[in-house]
C-alpha cells in the first residue's frame, strides 16, 4: 500500500496548479496525480482549433516531464479512481489491491461532455470534444467527411465549426439558444459573429433542437424541433460539461451538480479539497481554464497552508478572434441599462452595460485595445459619474476607456 502526504485526483490545469502550488510552500512532502488519461496536464482550450489538423501532442503540453520530475511529482496515468473511503483516507483504483493512502485529498476529476437525448445518436456517428484522444478519434474519422454538424453554439462550438471550415469542410451550427453566444453576448453582438461565420459559408440553424439522426447511403438525416430536415456526414456535441464525480457521489461529500466547496476550496469532508470542473462554488460549476487554474492554486496552498489564500469569483471573460475580428465581453448584458454603439461598424463595435452607475458589462468586437482596462472597471465596480454615461456614446467610450 502506498502513502503520500498529498494525492491529487486528476490532471487538468486545477490539478497541476495546486500540485505546483503545493511544492512552491512544501518542497519535501510526496506529492501524488492519478489520471486516468495517459497524458500530462495540457491545453485542454486548444483542441477545437485542432480539428481536421495535424496534432503535436507534445507541443500541448503545459509542463514537460523534466518539470514533474525536478520537483519529485509522481505521476501514475491511465489510472483511473473507483472508490475513496474518506475515514481510513484510501483511494481504490481498478484492483482491490491498488491502493493509495493520503493525508490530504484533492479531486480535480474534470468533467464529460453533456450529451443531449437524440434518437438514432450513437458513437458511430457523433463524438464530442473534451481530451486529446476525442480529438485523434474525429480526425481520423473526418478524413472521409465532407459535411460536419457542430450541436452548439456557444464558443468551444463555434471554435470547433471555424477549424473544420478552415481544413476545407462543410459546416453547419444548430443551436437551441435564440442567438448563437447566448451566454457572452447579447442578440445583436451576436448577429455580428453570425454574419462572419455566413461569410465562411457556415449555415446556422438558432432557436432549434436536433430531434432524429437518421443514417442514409453514408449520410445523415438530421431532423430538426421546427420540423426541417438537414443533411450531414457527422454530428460533433458541443452543449456544455457533466462534473465526473460518481467515483464520490454516494459518499460523506455534499454534492449537487459537482462538489460543494468554500471559498478556501474545502469540501464538507476534513482534508479533502476540490477544483476545477468538479467542484461547485457559491452554486456555480465554472468550467473555465483561468478560473480552474485559480481553484487550482488556492487548494494547494490551503493543503500545505490551512487558510492562507481564498478564492473570489470574477466575472471570467470571453476573448475569441474570427478572421481577424476580435471579440471581448465580460459581466452581465441587461438590455434595460445599455449604452450603445452604431451597429454598422463592426471594427469598433461596442456595448456597455450599467448598474448604479457601475458598468456591470461590456462587449467590444473589433477594436478591444481596451479590454484590460474594462475588465478593470467591471470586476473592481468602479463608480462612475452619472453626467458622463447620459453622454454621446463614442465619447463615453473614450472616456471610460481611460479612467482608472
Amino acid at each position: 500500500m502506498n502513502k503520500y502526504n498529498y494525492v491529487i485526483i486528476g490532471n487538468g490545469i486545477a490539478g497541476l496548479s495546486a500540485a505546483e502550488e503545493i511544492r512552491k510552500n512544501d518542497e519535501k512532502s510526496s506529492v501524488l496525480i492519478i489520471s486516468r488519461e495517459g497524458y500530462l496536464t495540457y491545453m485542454r482550450p486548444k483542441l477545437s482549433h485542432l480539428l481536421s489538423k495535424e496534432v503535436n501532442t507534445e507541443s500541448l503540453l503545459v509542463k514537460n516531464i523534466e518539470w514533474y520530475d525536478s520537483n519529485s511529482i509522481t505521476r501514475m496515468l491511465n489510472k483511473e479512481v473507483k472508490n475513496v473511503n474518506f475515514k481510513e483516507k484510501k483511494i481504490y483504483t481498478e484492483t482491490e489491491d491498488d491502493v493509495f493512502c493520503y493525508d490530504k485529498l484533492l479531486i480535480t476529476s474534470g468533467s464529460r461532455p453533456f450529451l443531449p437525448s437524440i434518437e438514432g445518436m450513437n458513437s458511430d456517428n457523433s463524438a464530442s470534444l473534451r481530451n486529446i484522444e476525442d480529438l485523434l478519434k474525429i480526425n481520423e474519422i473526418m478524413r472521409g467527411k465532407e459535411h460536419v454538424t457542430v450541436i452548439g453554439g456557444g464558443v468551444l462550438g463555434i471554435e470547433a465549426a471555424v477549424s473544420f471550415s478552415d481544413s476545407g469542410k462543410k459546416v453547419s451550427i444548430v443551436e437551441f439558444a435564440p442567438h448563437l453566444l447566448s451566454r457572452q453576448l447579447d442578440r445583436d453582438s451576436s448577429y455580428i459573429i453570425e454574419d462572419l461565420l455566413k461569410k465562411r459559408g457556415i449555415s446556422i440553424h438558432k432557436g432549434v433542437a436536433v430531434n432524429k439522426i437518421e443514417e442514409n447511403n453514408q449520410k445523415l438525416l438530421l431532423t430538426l424541433s421546427d420540423g426541417t430536415f438537414s443533411e450531414t456526414g457527422f454530428v460533433l456535441v458541443s452543449a456544455g460539461i457533466i462534473p465526473e464525480i460518481d467515483f464520490v457521489r454516494n459518499s460523506e461529500l455534499k454534492i449537487n451538480r459537482g462538489i460543494l466547496v468554500d471559498s478556501n476550496m474545502k469540501t464538507s469532508v476534513d482534508s479533502v479539497f476540490a477544483a476545477g470542473d468538479s467542484a461547485e462554488f457559491e452554486g456555480r460549476v465554472i468550467g473555465l481554464w483561468k478560473p480552474s487554474s485559480d481553484m487550482g492554486k488556492c487548494a494547494g496552498k490551503n493543503m500545505v497552508v490551512p487558510g492562507s489564500a481564498e478564492f473570489l469569483t470574477e466575472a471570467p471573460p470571453t476573448m475569441m478572434n474570427i478572421d481577424g475580428t476580435k471579440v471581448f465581453s465580460i459581466g452581465k448584458f441587461d438590455l434595460d441599462n445599455q449604452i450603445i454603439s452604431s451597429t454598422e461598424d463592426t471594427s469598433s463595435f461596442f456595448k456597455i452595460f450599467t448598474e448604479n452607475n457601475m458598468i456591470n458589462g461590456v462587449i467590444l468586437i473589433g477594436d478591444t485595445s481596451k479590454m484590460s482596462i474594462f475588465k478593470n472597471l467591471v470586476e473592481k465596480k468602479v463608480k462612475i459619474d452619472k453626467e458622463l454615461l447620459l453622454g454621446n456614446p463614442k465619447e463615453i467610450f473614450e472616456n471610460l476607456s481611460f479612467k482608472k
